[in-house]
């Protein structure tokens, strides 16, 4: 674990390591950390004995993280440099990883994560790694993941698993191959637009018809006419949330599930009624930042949430 964290990060590097309880969701946690960083041989030993004895998985961020007005956390607004391309093949593991390998550009990963039986992480590192234009990056990744039907894994923040330790899934021994390959970003790019790639901001813009909305029914005609200016919340420091983190590693990522099921969570487990409470706590647990850049029509956003939430599941 310790050669694998030296190999893959410059000593001038932050980073995160995820600690996951597979018994106990609410003990889970993280640290961030780095090469010269005190906490480091710390948080290392205790990785391996919760590992190795606690049930505990633990994960590693794959880019790096900075400070920004004396506080950092595990989002996309505090990642300083974008280090890798990178696969998670959870199905159909074996062929899709040949597909990918069997191109050129992608033939020989820097890190081949073998994390099960038949499940593979795939690492590119950077010849040169990215401290801007992150949303091109992500994305360019969103459209390999569909384009070679992996697992969708392409935000910046995202953990994979620290290899030399027990999946606790299943007692499988992670274990890697690496090579000193690096590959180009530029290249990566040509590949994408190449295979129909297009960024979104060149997309053609379609004319549509304004629809009539549907009428609200009347047991949540309350919040029918609310608009919400969450700009107050600007300023709100995200939180890791371990309920929210577990929803949205139940959901596989999706943030819009994982939403609806933590403001639901929200009602029912928690009795909280009031719609400007569940907005700011779901605001907290997935950061302003990231809820603004991917619903761009928030209203309409947060407000089918907080019709549905209040929908007590069958």
């Amino acid at each position: 674990m310790q050669q694998f964290l030296n190999n893959y990060y410059n000593k001038t590097d932050l980073f995160y390591l995820f600690f996951l309880n597979r018994e106990d969701n609410k003990k889970s946690y993280m640290r961030y950390t780095g090469l010269n960083r005190k906490n480091l041989n710390t948080l290392l030993n205790d990785a391996t004995i919760k590992n190795k004895n606690g049930g505990y998985d633990i994960y590693f961020s794959l880019n790096s993280f900075q400070f920004i007005d004396k506080k950092i956390h595990r989002t996309k607004k505090h990642v300083k440099e974008v280090k890798s391309i990178y696969f998670d093949i959870d199905e159909d593991s074996i062929n899709i990883k040949n597909t990918i390998t069997s191109i050129p550009l992608f033939s020989n990963p820097t890190y081949t994560i073998q994390t099960s039986q038949e499940k593979y992480q795939l690492i590119y590192i950077l010849e040169n790694p990215l401290t801007e234009n992150f949303n091109e990056f992500e994305q360019i990744l969103k459209f390999l993941t569909k384009y070679f039907n992996t697992d969708k894994t392409f935000d910046i923040s995202r953990i994979f698993r620290v290899p030399n330790l027990v999946n606790n899934k299943n007692g499988f021994e992670v274990n890697y191959r690496y090579s000193d390959n690096k590959i180009d970003f530029e290249e990566v790019k040509k590949h994408a637009i190449d295979n129909g790639f297009i960024f979104e901001d060149e997309l053609p813009k379609v004319k549509t018809t304004k629809k009539k909305k549907q009428p609200i029914k009347k047991a949540h005609r309350g919040i029918k006419s609310l608009k919400y200016d969450i700009t107050q919340y600007d300023d709100i420091e995200q939180k890791f949330n371990r309920e929210y983190d577990y929803l949205l590693r139940k959901y596989n990522y999706d943030n819009s599930t994982a939403d609806l099921a933590y403001c639901r969570y929200l009602v029912f487990n928690k009795q909280i009624k009031k719609d400007s409470t569940i907005i700011k706590k779901l605001i907290i647990a997935r950061g302003y930042e990231d809820l603004i850049s991917a619903h761009p029509y928030i209203d309409d956003y947060l407000e089918n949430i907080l019709i549905k939430c209040k929908i007590e599941e069958p």
